[in-house]
């Protein structure tokens, strides 16, 4: 199983929990290999089962892209265009946004036409003594803007390896992300055409993947993270409210500063500072503000968003607040399997808590089609459950959405707990699919 980014947030962390263990639960005695990119963060053993796995480092550091980046920075020319870029409007992404452009620049110059043949091929087959695996998963993601070389590279070094099928984990194609990356569509169709199976978490993303392989080798499946009910156990009500009624809210601060829409964001800080009013003044609720990922190292990540949060907030609703941060995938499930109602600018912790059984909210941009893939999957009502938060104009129903649910809580959370206890099982799907095509 190899992963495209490391595993330093929930989401990226559910991906290769669930589907190490699905693996484990249908290959029984199977030596599992797991490539990681940044291996040394590795992702948390406490529900992972550890035997016959061995982690590596994931294929863009095996490969050589850092080291063509550092080439490539050498360049004369390079350092010219670098310190340009510096003073351009990509400072506004930090670092993170000046390395992923200048990974573009280094991979149009040393891989766009030569990856696999030339370097990534033999780099990998040293690297494991010319061993062919008899089947690879790539882990669920959603193709986009800011690691999409680190797709390109993954699914090459992949079918290198894999002397059996091929097959994605459920992922998604973003409209947005791939826009920008529109010059580049023409190595992406070539690179997909390397999997037997590619599986998609709904019927959007399908329709896209339709342009670049033969729809014979598309299907859908459950996202991965809902997997995470297989192995850990409602914890319902492990973190105690001080009131009867608990929403938990989600905020991201990068979607809006990677697509250039930074001026959106202090609009949308106020759109969820309206929401928490409305929640405490109307609802008497206890609202936990959670940052999705950790740790980051720029002032985008998702820690920074909570404190962004708060300065918007009067002292009153500063004091009512409660501000949970999660270590790991056990926490988060603790935090949103408590909460009456989650909503989330970020997909996973929707996920962990749908997979609870717990009517959510997404405020996210529509065109990223990961949220519409999952609720076209299971059924649920779009409209009612995604706020586009790159439309000011839809930031109004955020509130009207969020008080209609609290109103009908009993019968919005039967239908959410009905909905997934059916759907659940297509989570294997992938893995039963390779044991059919391995038997």
């Amino acid at each position: 199983m190899a992963g495209v980014v490391a595993p330093s947030g929930l989401g990226d962390e559910l991906q290769y929990v669930v589907g190490i263990s699905l693996i484990a639960k249908y290959f029984g005695d199977a030596g599992i290999d797991l490539f990681i990119p940044s291996a040394s963060l590795n992702t948390p053993h406490t529900i992972i089962p550890s035997r016959n796995i061995r982690v590596f480092q994931g294929f863009s550091e095996q490969t050589g892209i850092l080291g063509a980046l550092r080439r490539f920075l050498n360049d004369s020319t390079t350092k010219k265009v670098s310190q340009k870029l510096m003073s351009s409007e990509y400072h506004v992404e930090g670092s993170k946004g000046l390395i992923n452009k200048l990974k573009e620049m280094a991979f149009k110059k040393y891989y766009e036409n030569v990856l696999v043949i030339t370097y990534a091929r033999p780099a990998i087959s040293r690297l494991l003594n010319g061993l062919k695996y008899d089947a690879g998963f790539i882990g669920g993601h959603t193709i986009e803007y800011s690691a999409f070389f680190d797709y390109l590279i993954t699914y090459n070094c992949a079918q290198t390896l894999v002397k059996g099928p091929l097959i994605t984990y459920p992922i998604s194609i973003s409209s947005i992300g791939i826009k920008y990356r529109e010059q580049y569509l023409k190595a992406l169709r070539k690179a997909l055409q390397r999997f037997d199976v590619i599986f998609v978490r709904g019927k959007y993303s399908y329709n896209m993947f339709t342009k670049f392989v033969d729809s014979k080798r598309l299907l859908t499946a459950l996202d991965s993270g809902f997997g995470i009910r297989f192995l850990v156990e409602n914890t319902h009500n492990s973190i105690t409210g001080r009131r009867d009624l608990t929403v938990c809210v989600v905020p991201r601060k990068d979607y809006f500063y990677i697509y250039h829409l930074n001026y959106m964001y202090p609009r949308y800080l106020l759109a969820l500072k309206h929401l928490i009013e409305v929640l405490i003044s109307e609802f008497n609720a206890d609202v936990l503000l959670v940052p999705h990922t950790i740790g980051s190292a720029t002032r985008l990540g998702d820690e920074y968003a909570v404190l962004d949060l708060l300065k918007v907030l009067n002292g009153s609703l500063k004091r009512d607040v409660r501000v949970i941060t999660p270590h790991n995938i056990l926490e988060s499930v603790q935090i949103f399997s408590s909460c009456n109602v989650v909503v989330t600018s970020r997909m996973h912790a929707g996920i962990v808590s749908l997979a609870y059984g717990k009517p959510t909210v997404f405020f996210m941009p529509r065109d990223d089609i990961k949220v519409l893939d999952i609720l076209s999957y299971l059924g649920l009502d779009e409209e009612r459950y995604i706020v586009d938060c790159f439309n000011v104009k839809e930031y109004n129903k955020l509130i009207e959405i969020v008080k209609s649910i609290l109103f009908n809580l009993s019968q919005e959370t039967k239908t959410i707990e009905s909905t997934i206890n059916k759907h659940l099982p297509d989570v294997e799907k992938p893995v039963i699919l390779a044991k059919k095509l391995l038997s």
